[in-house]
């Protein structure tokens, strides 16, 4: 999440609330982030749900909006809505924009047949997957990843590797200060670099 501009969070059926409880850390080191850093921390996140009979109709549908009904709708317990509408609220304060894509099922031939070869004859999951592809790859849906509201160029990506491999290299989950130092770090080599190419443009 520290490295890329679009997270995609893989779930089957619907969103559950407790599939937001993995957003916990995120929302943590963006409260963290928005004191120090200009812009919101990540770019773009979609949710792509697998197999939805979500009565809305397949393909992208855009804004948090239909996150918080799809939790509403499969959540037992008040007070756990309640605190999940909240994690809705932060994820949605730490990321430029979110998104859902509702994906159909491929097909009993795939999810029953003994002898599938690959190929899937649905042509309504086909068309999705086009769709899904062509929204996550295609070149005007790009997304150009930023720390502290600046884009980072493909120099800068390696050192963000180096400096959050540092960070992550041990068998517990940092905590949010050290990430943070981390991205400060980051955000330093970006300035110097920048500061050095210019430099050397002026001689």
């Amino acid at each position: 999440m520290m490295l890329s501009s679009v997270q995609c969070f893989n779930v089957m059926y619907n969103i559950q609330a407790d599939h937001l409880q993995h957003f916990r850390s995120v929302t943590e080191y963006g409260t963290l982030a928005s004191k120090r850093l200009a812009g919101k921390p990540f770019q773009k996140l979609i949710f792509l749900v697998r197999d939805s009979s979500n009565a809305l109709g397949y393909g992208y549908h855009d804004g948090s909006r239909l996150v918080d009904e799809m939790v509403a709708t499969n959540a037992t317990n008040g007070d756990q809505t309640a605190d999940m509408f909240e994690m809705i609220r932060r994820i949605a304060e730490r990321f430029d924009k979110i998104g859902v894509f509702l994906m159909p099922q491929p097909g009993m031939t795939v999810t029953q047949g003994h002898e599938f070869s690959g190929a899937v004859p649905d042509p309504e999951f086909q068309d999705c997957v086009k769709e899904l592809s062509h929204h996550l790859f295609a070149p005007e849906n790009l997304i150009f990843k930023q720390i502290n509201g600046e884009r980072v160029r493909a120099g800068d990506l390696v050192q963000c590797i180096q400096a959050y491999v540092r960070v992550f290299n041990s068998n517990n989950l940092p905590d949010m200060d050290a990430l943070l130092k981390a991205t400060l770090e980051v955000i330093d080599s970006m300035l110097i670099n920048e500061c050095v190419k210019f430099y050397r443009l002026a001689i």
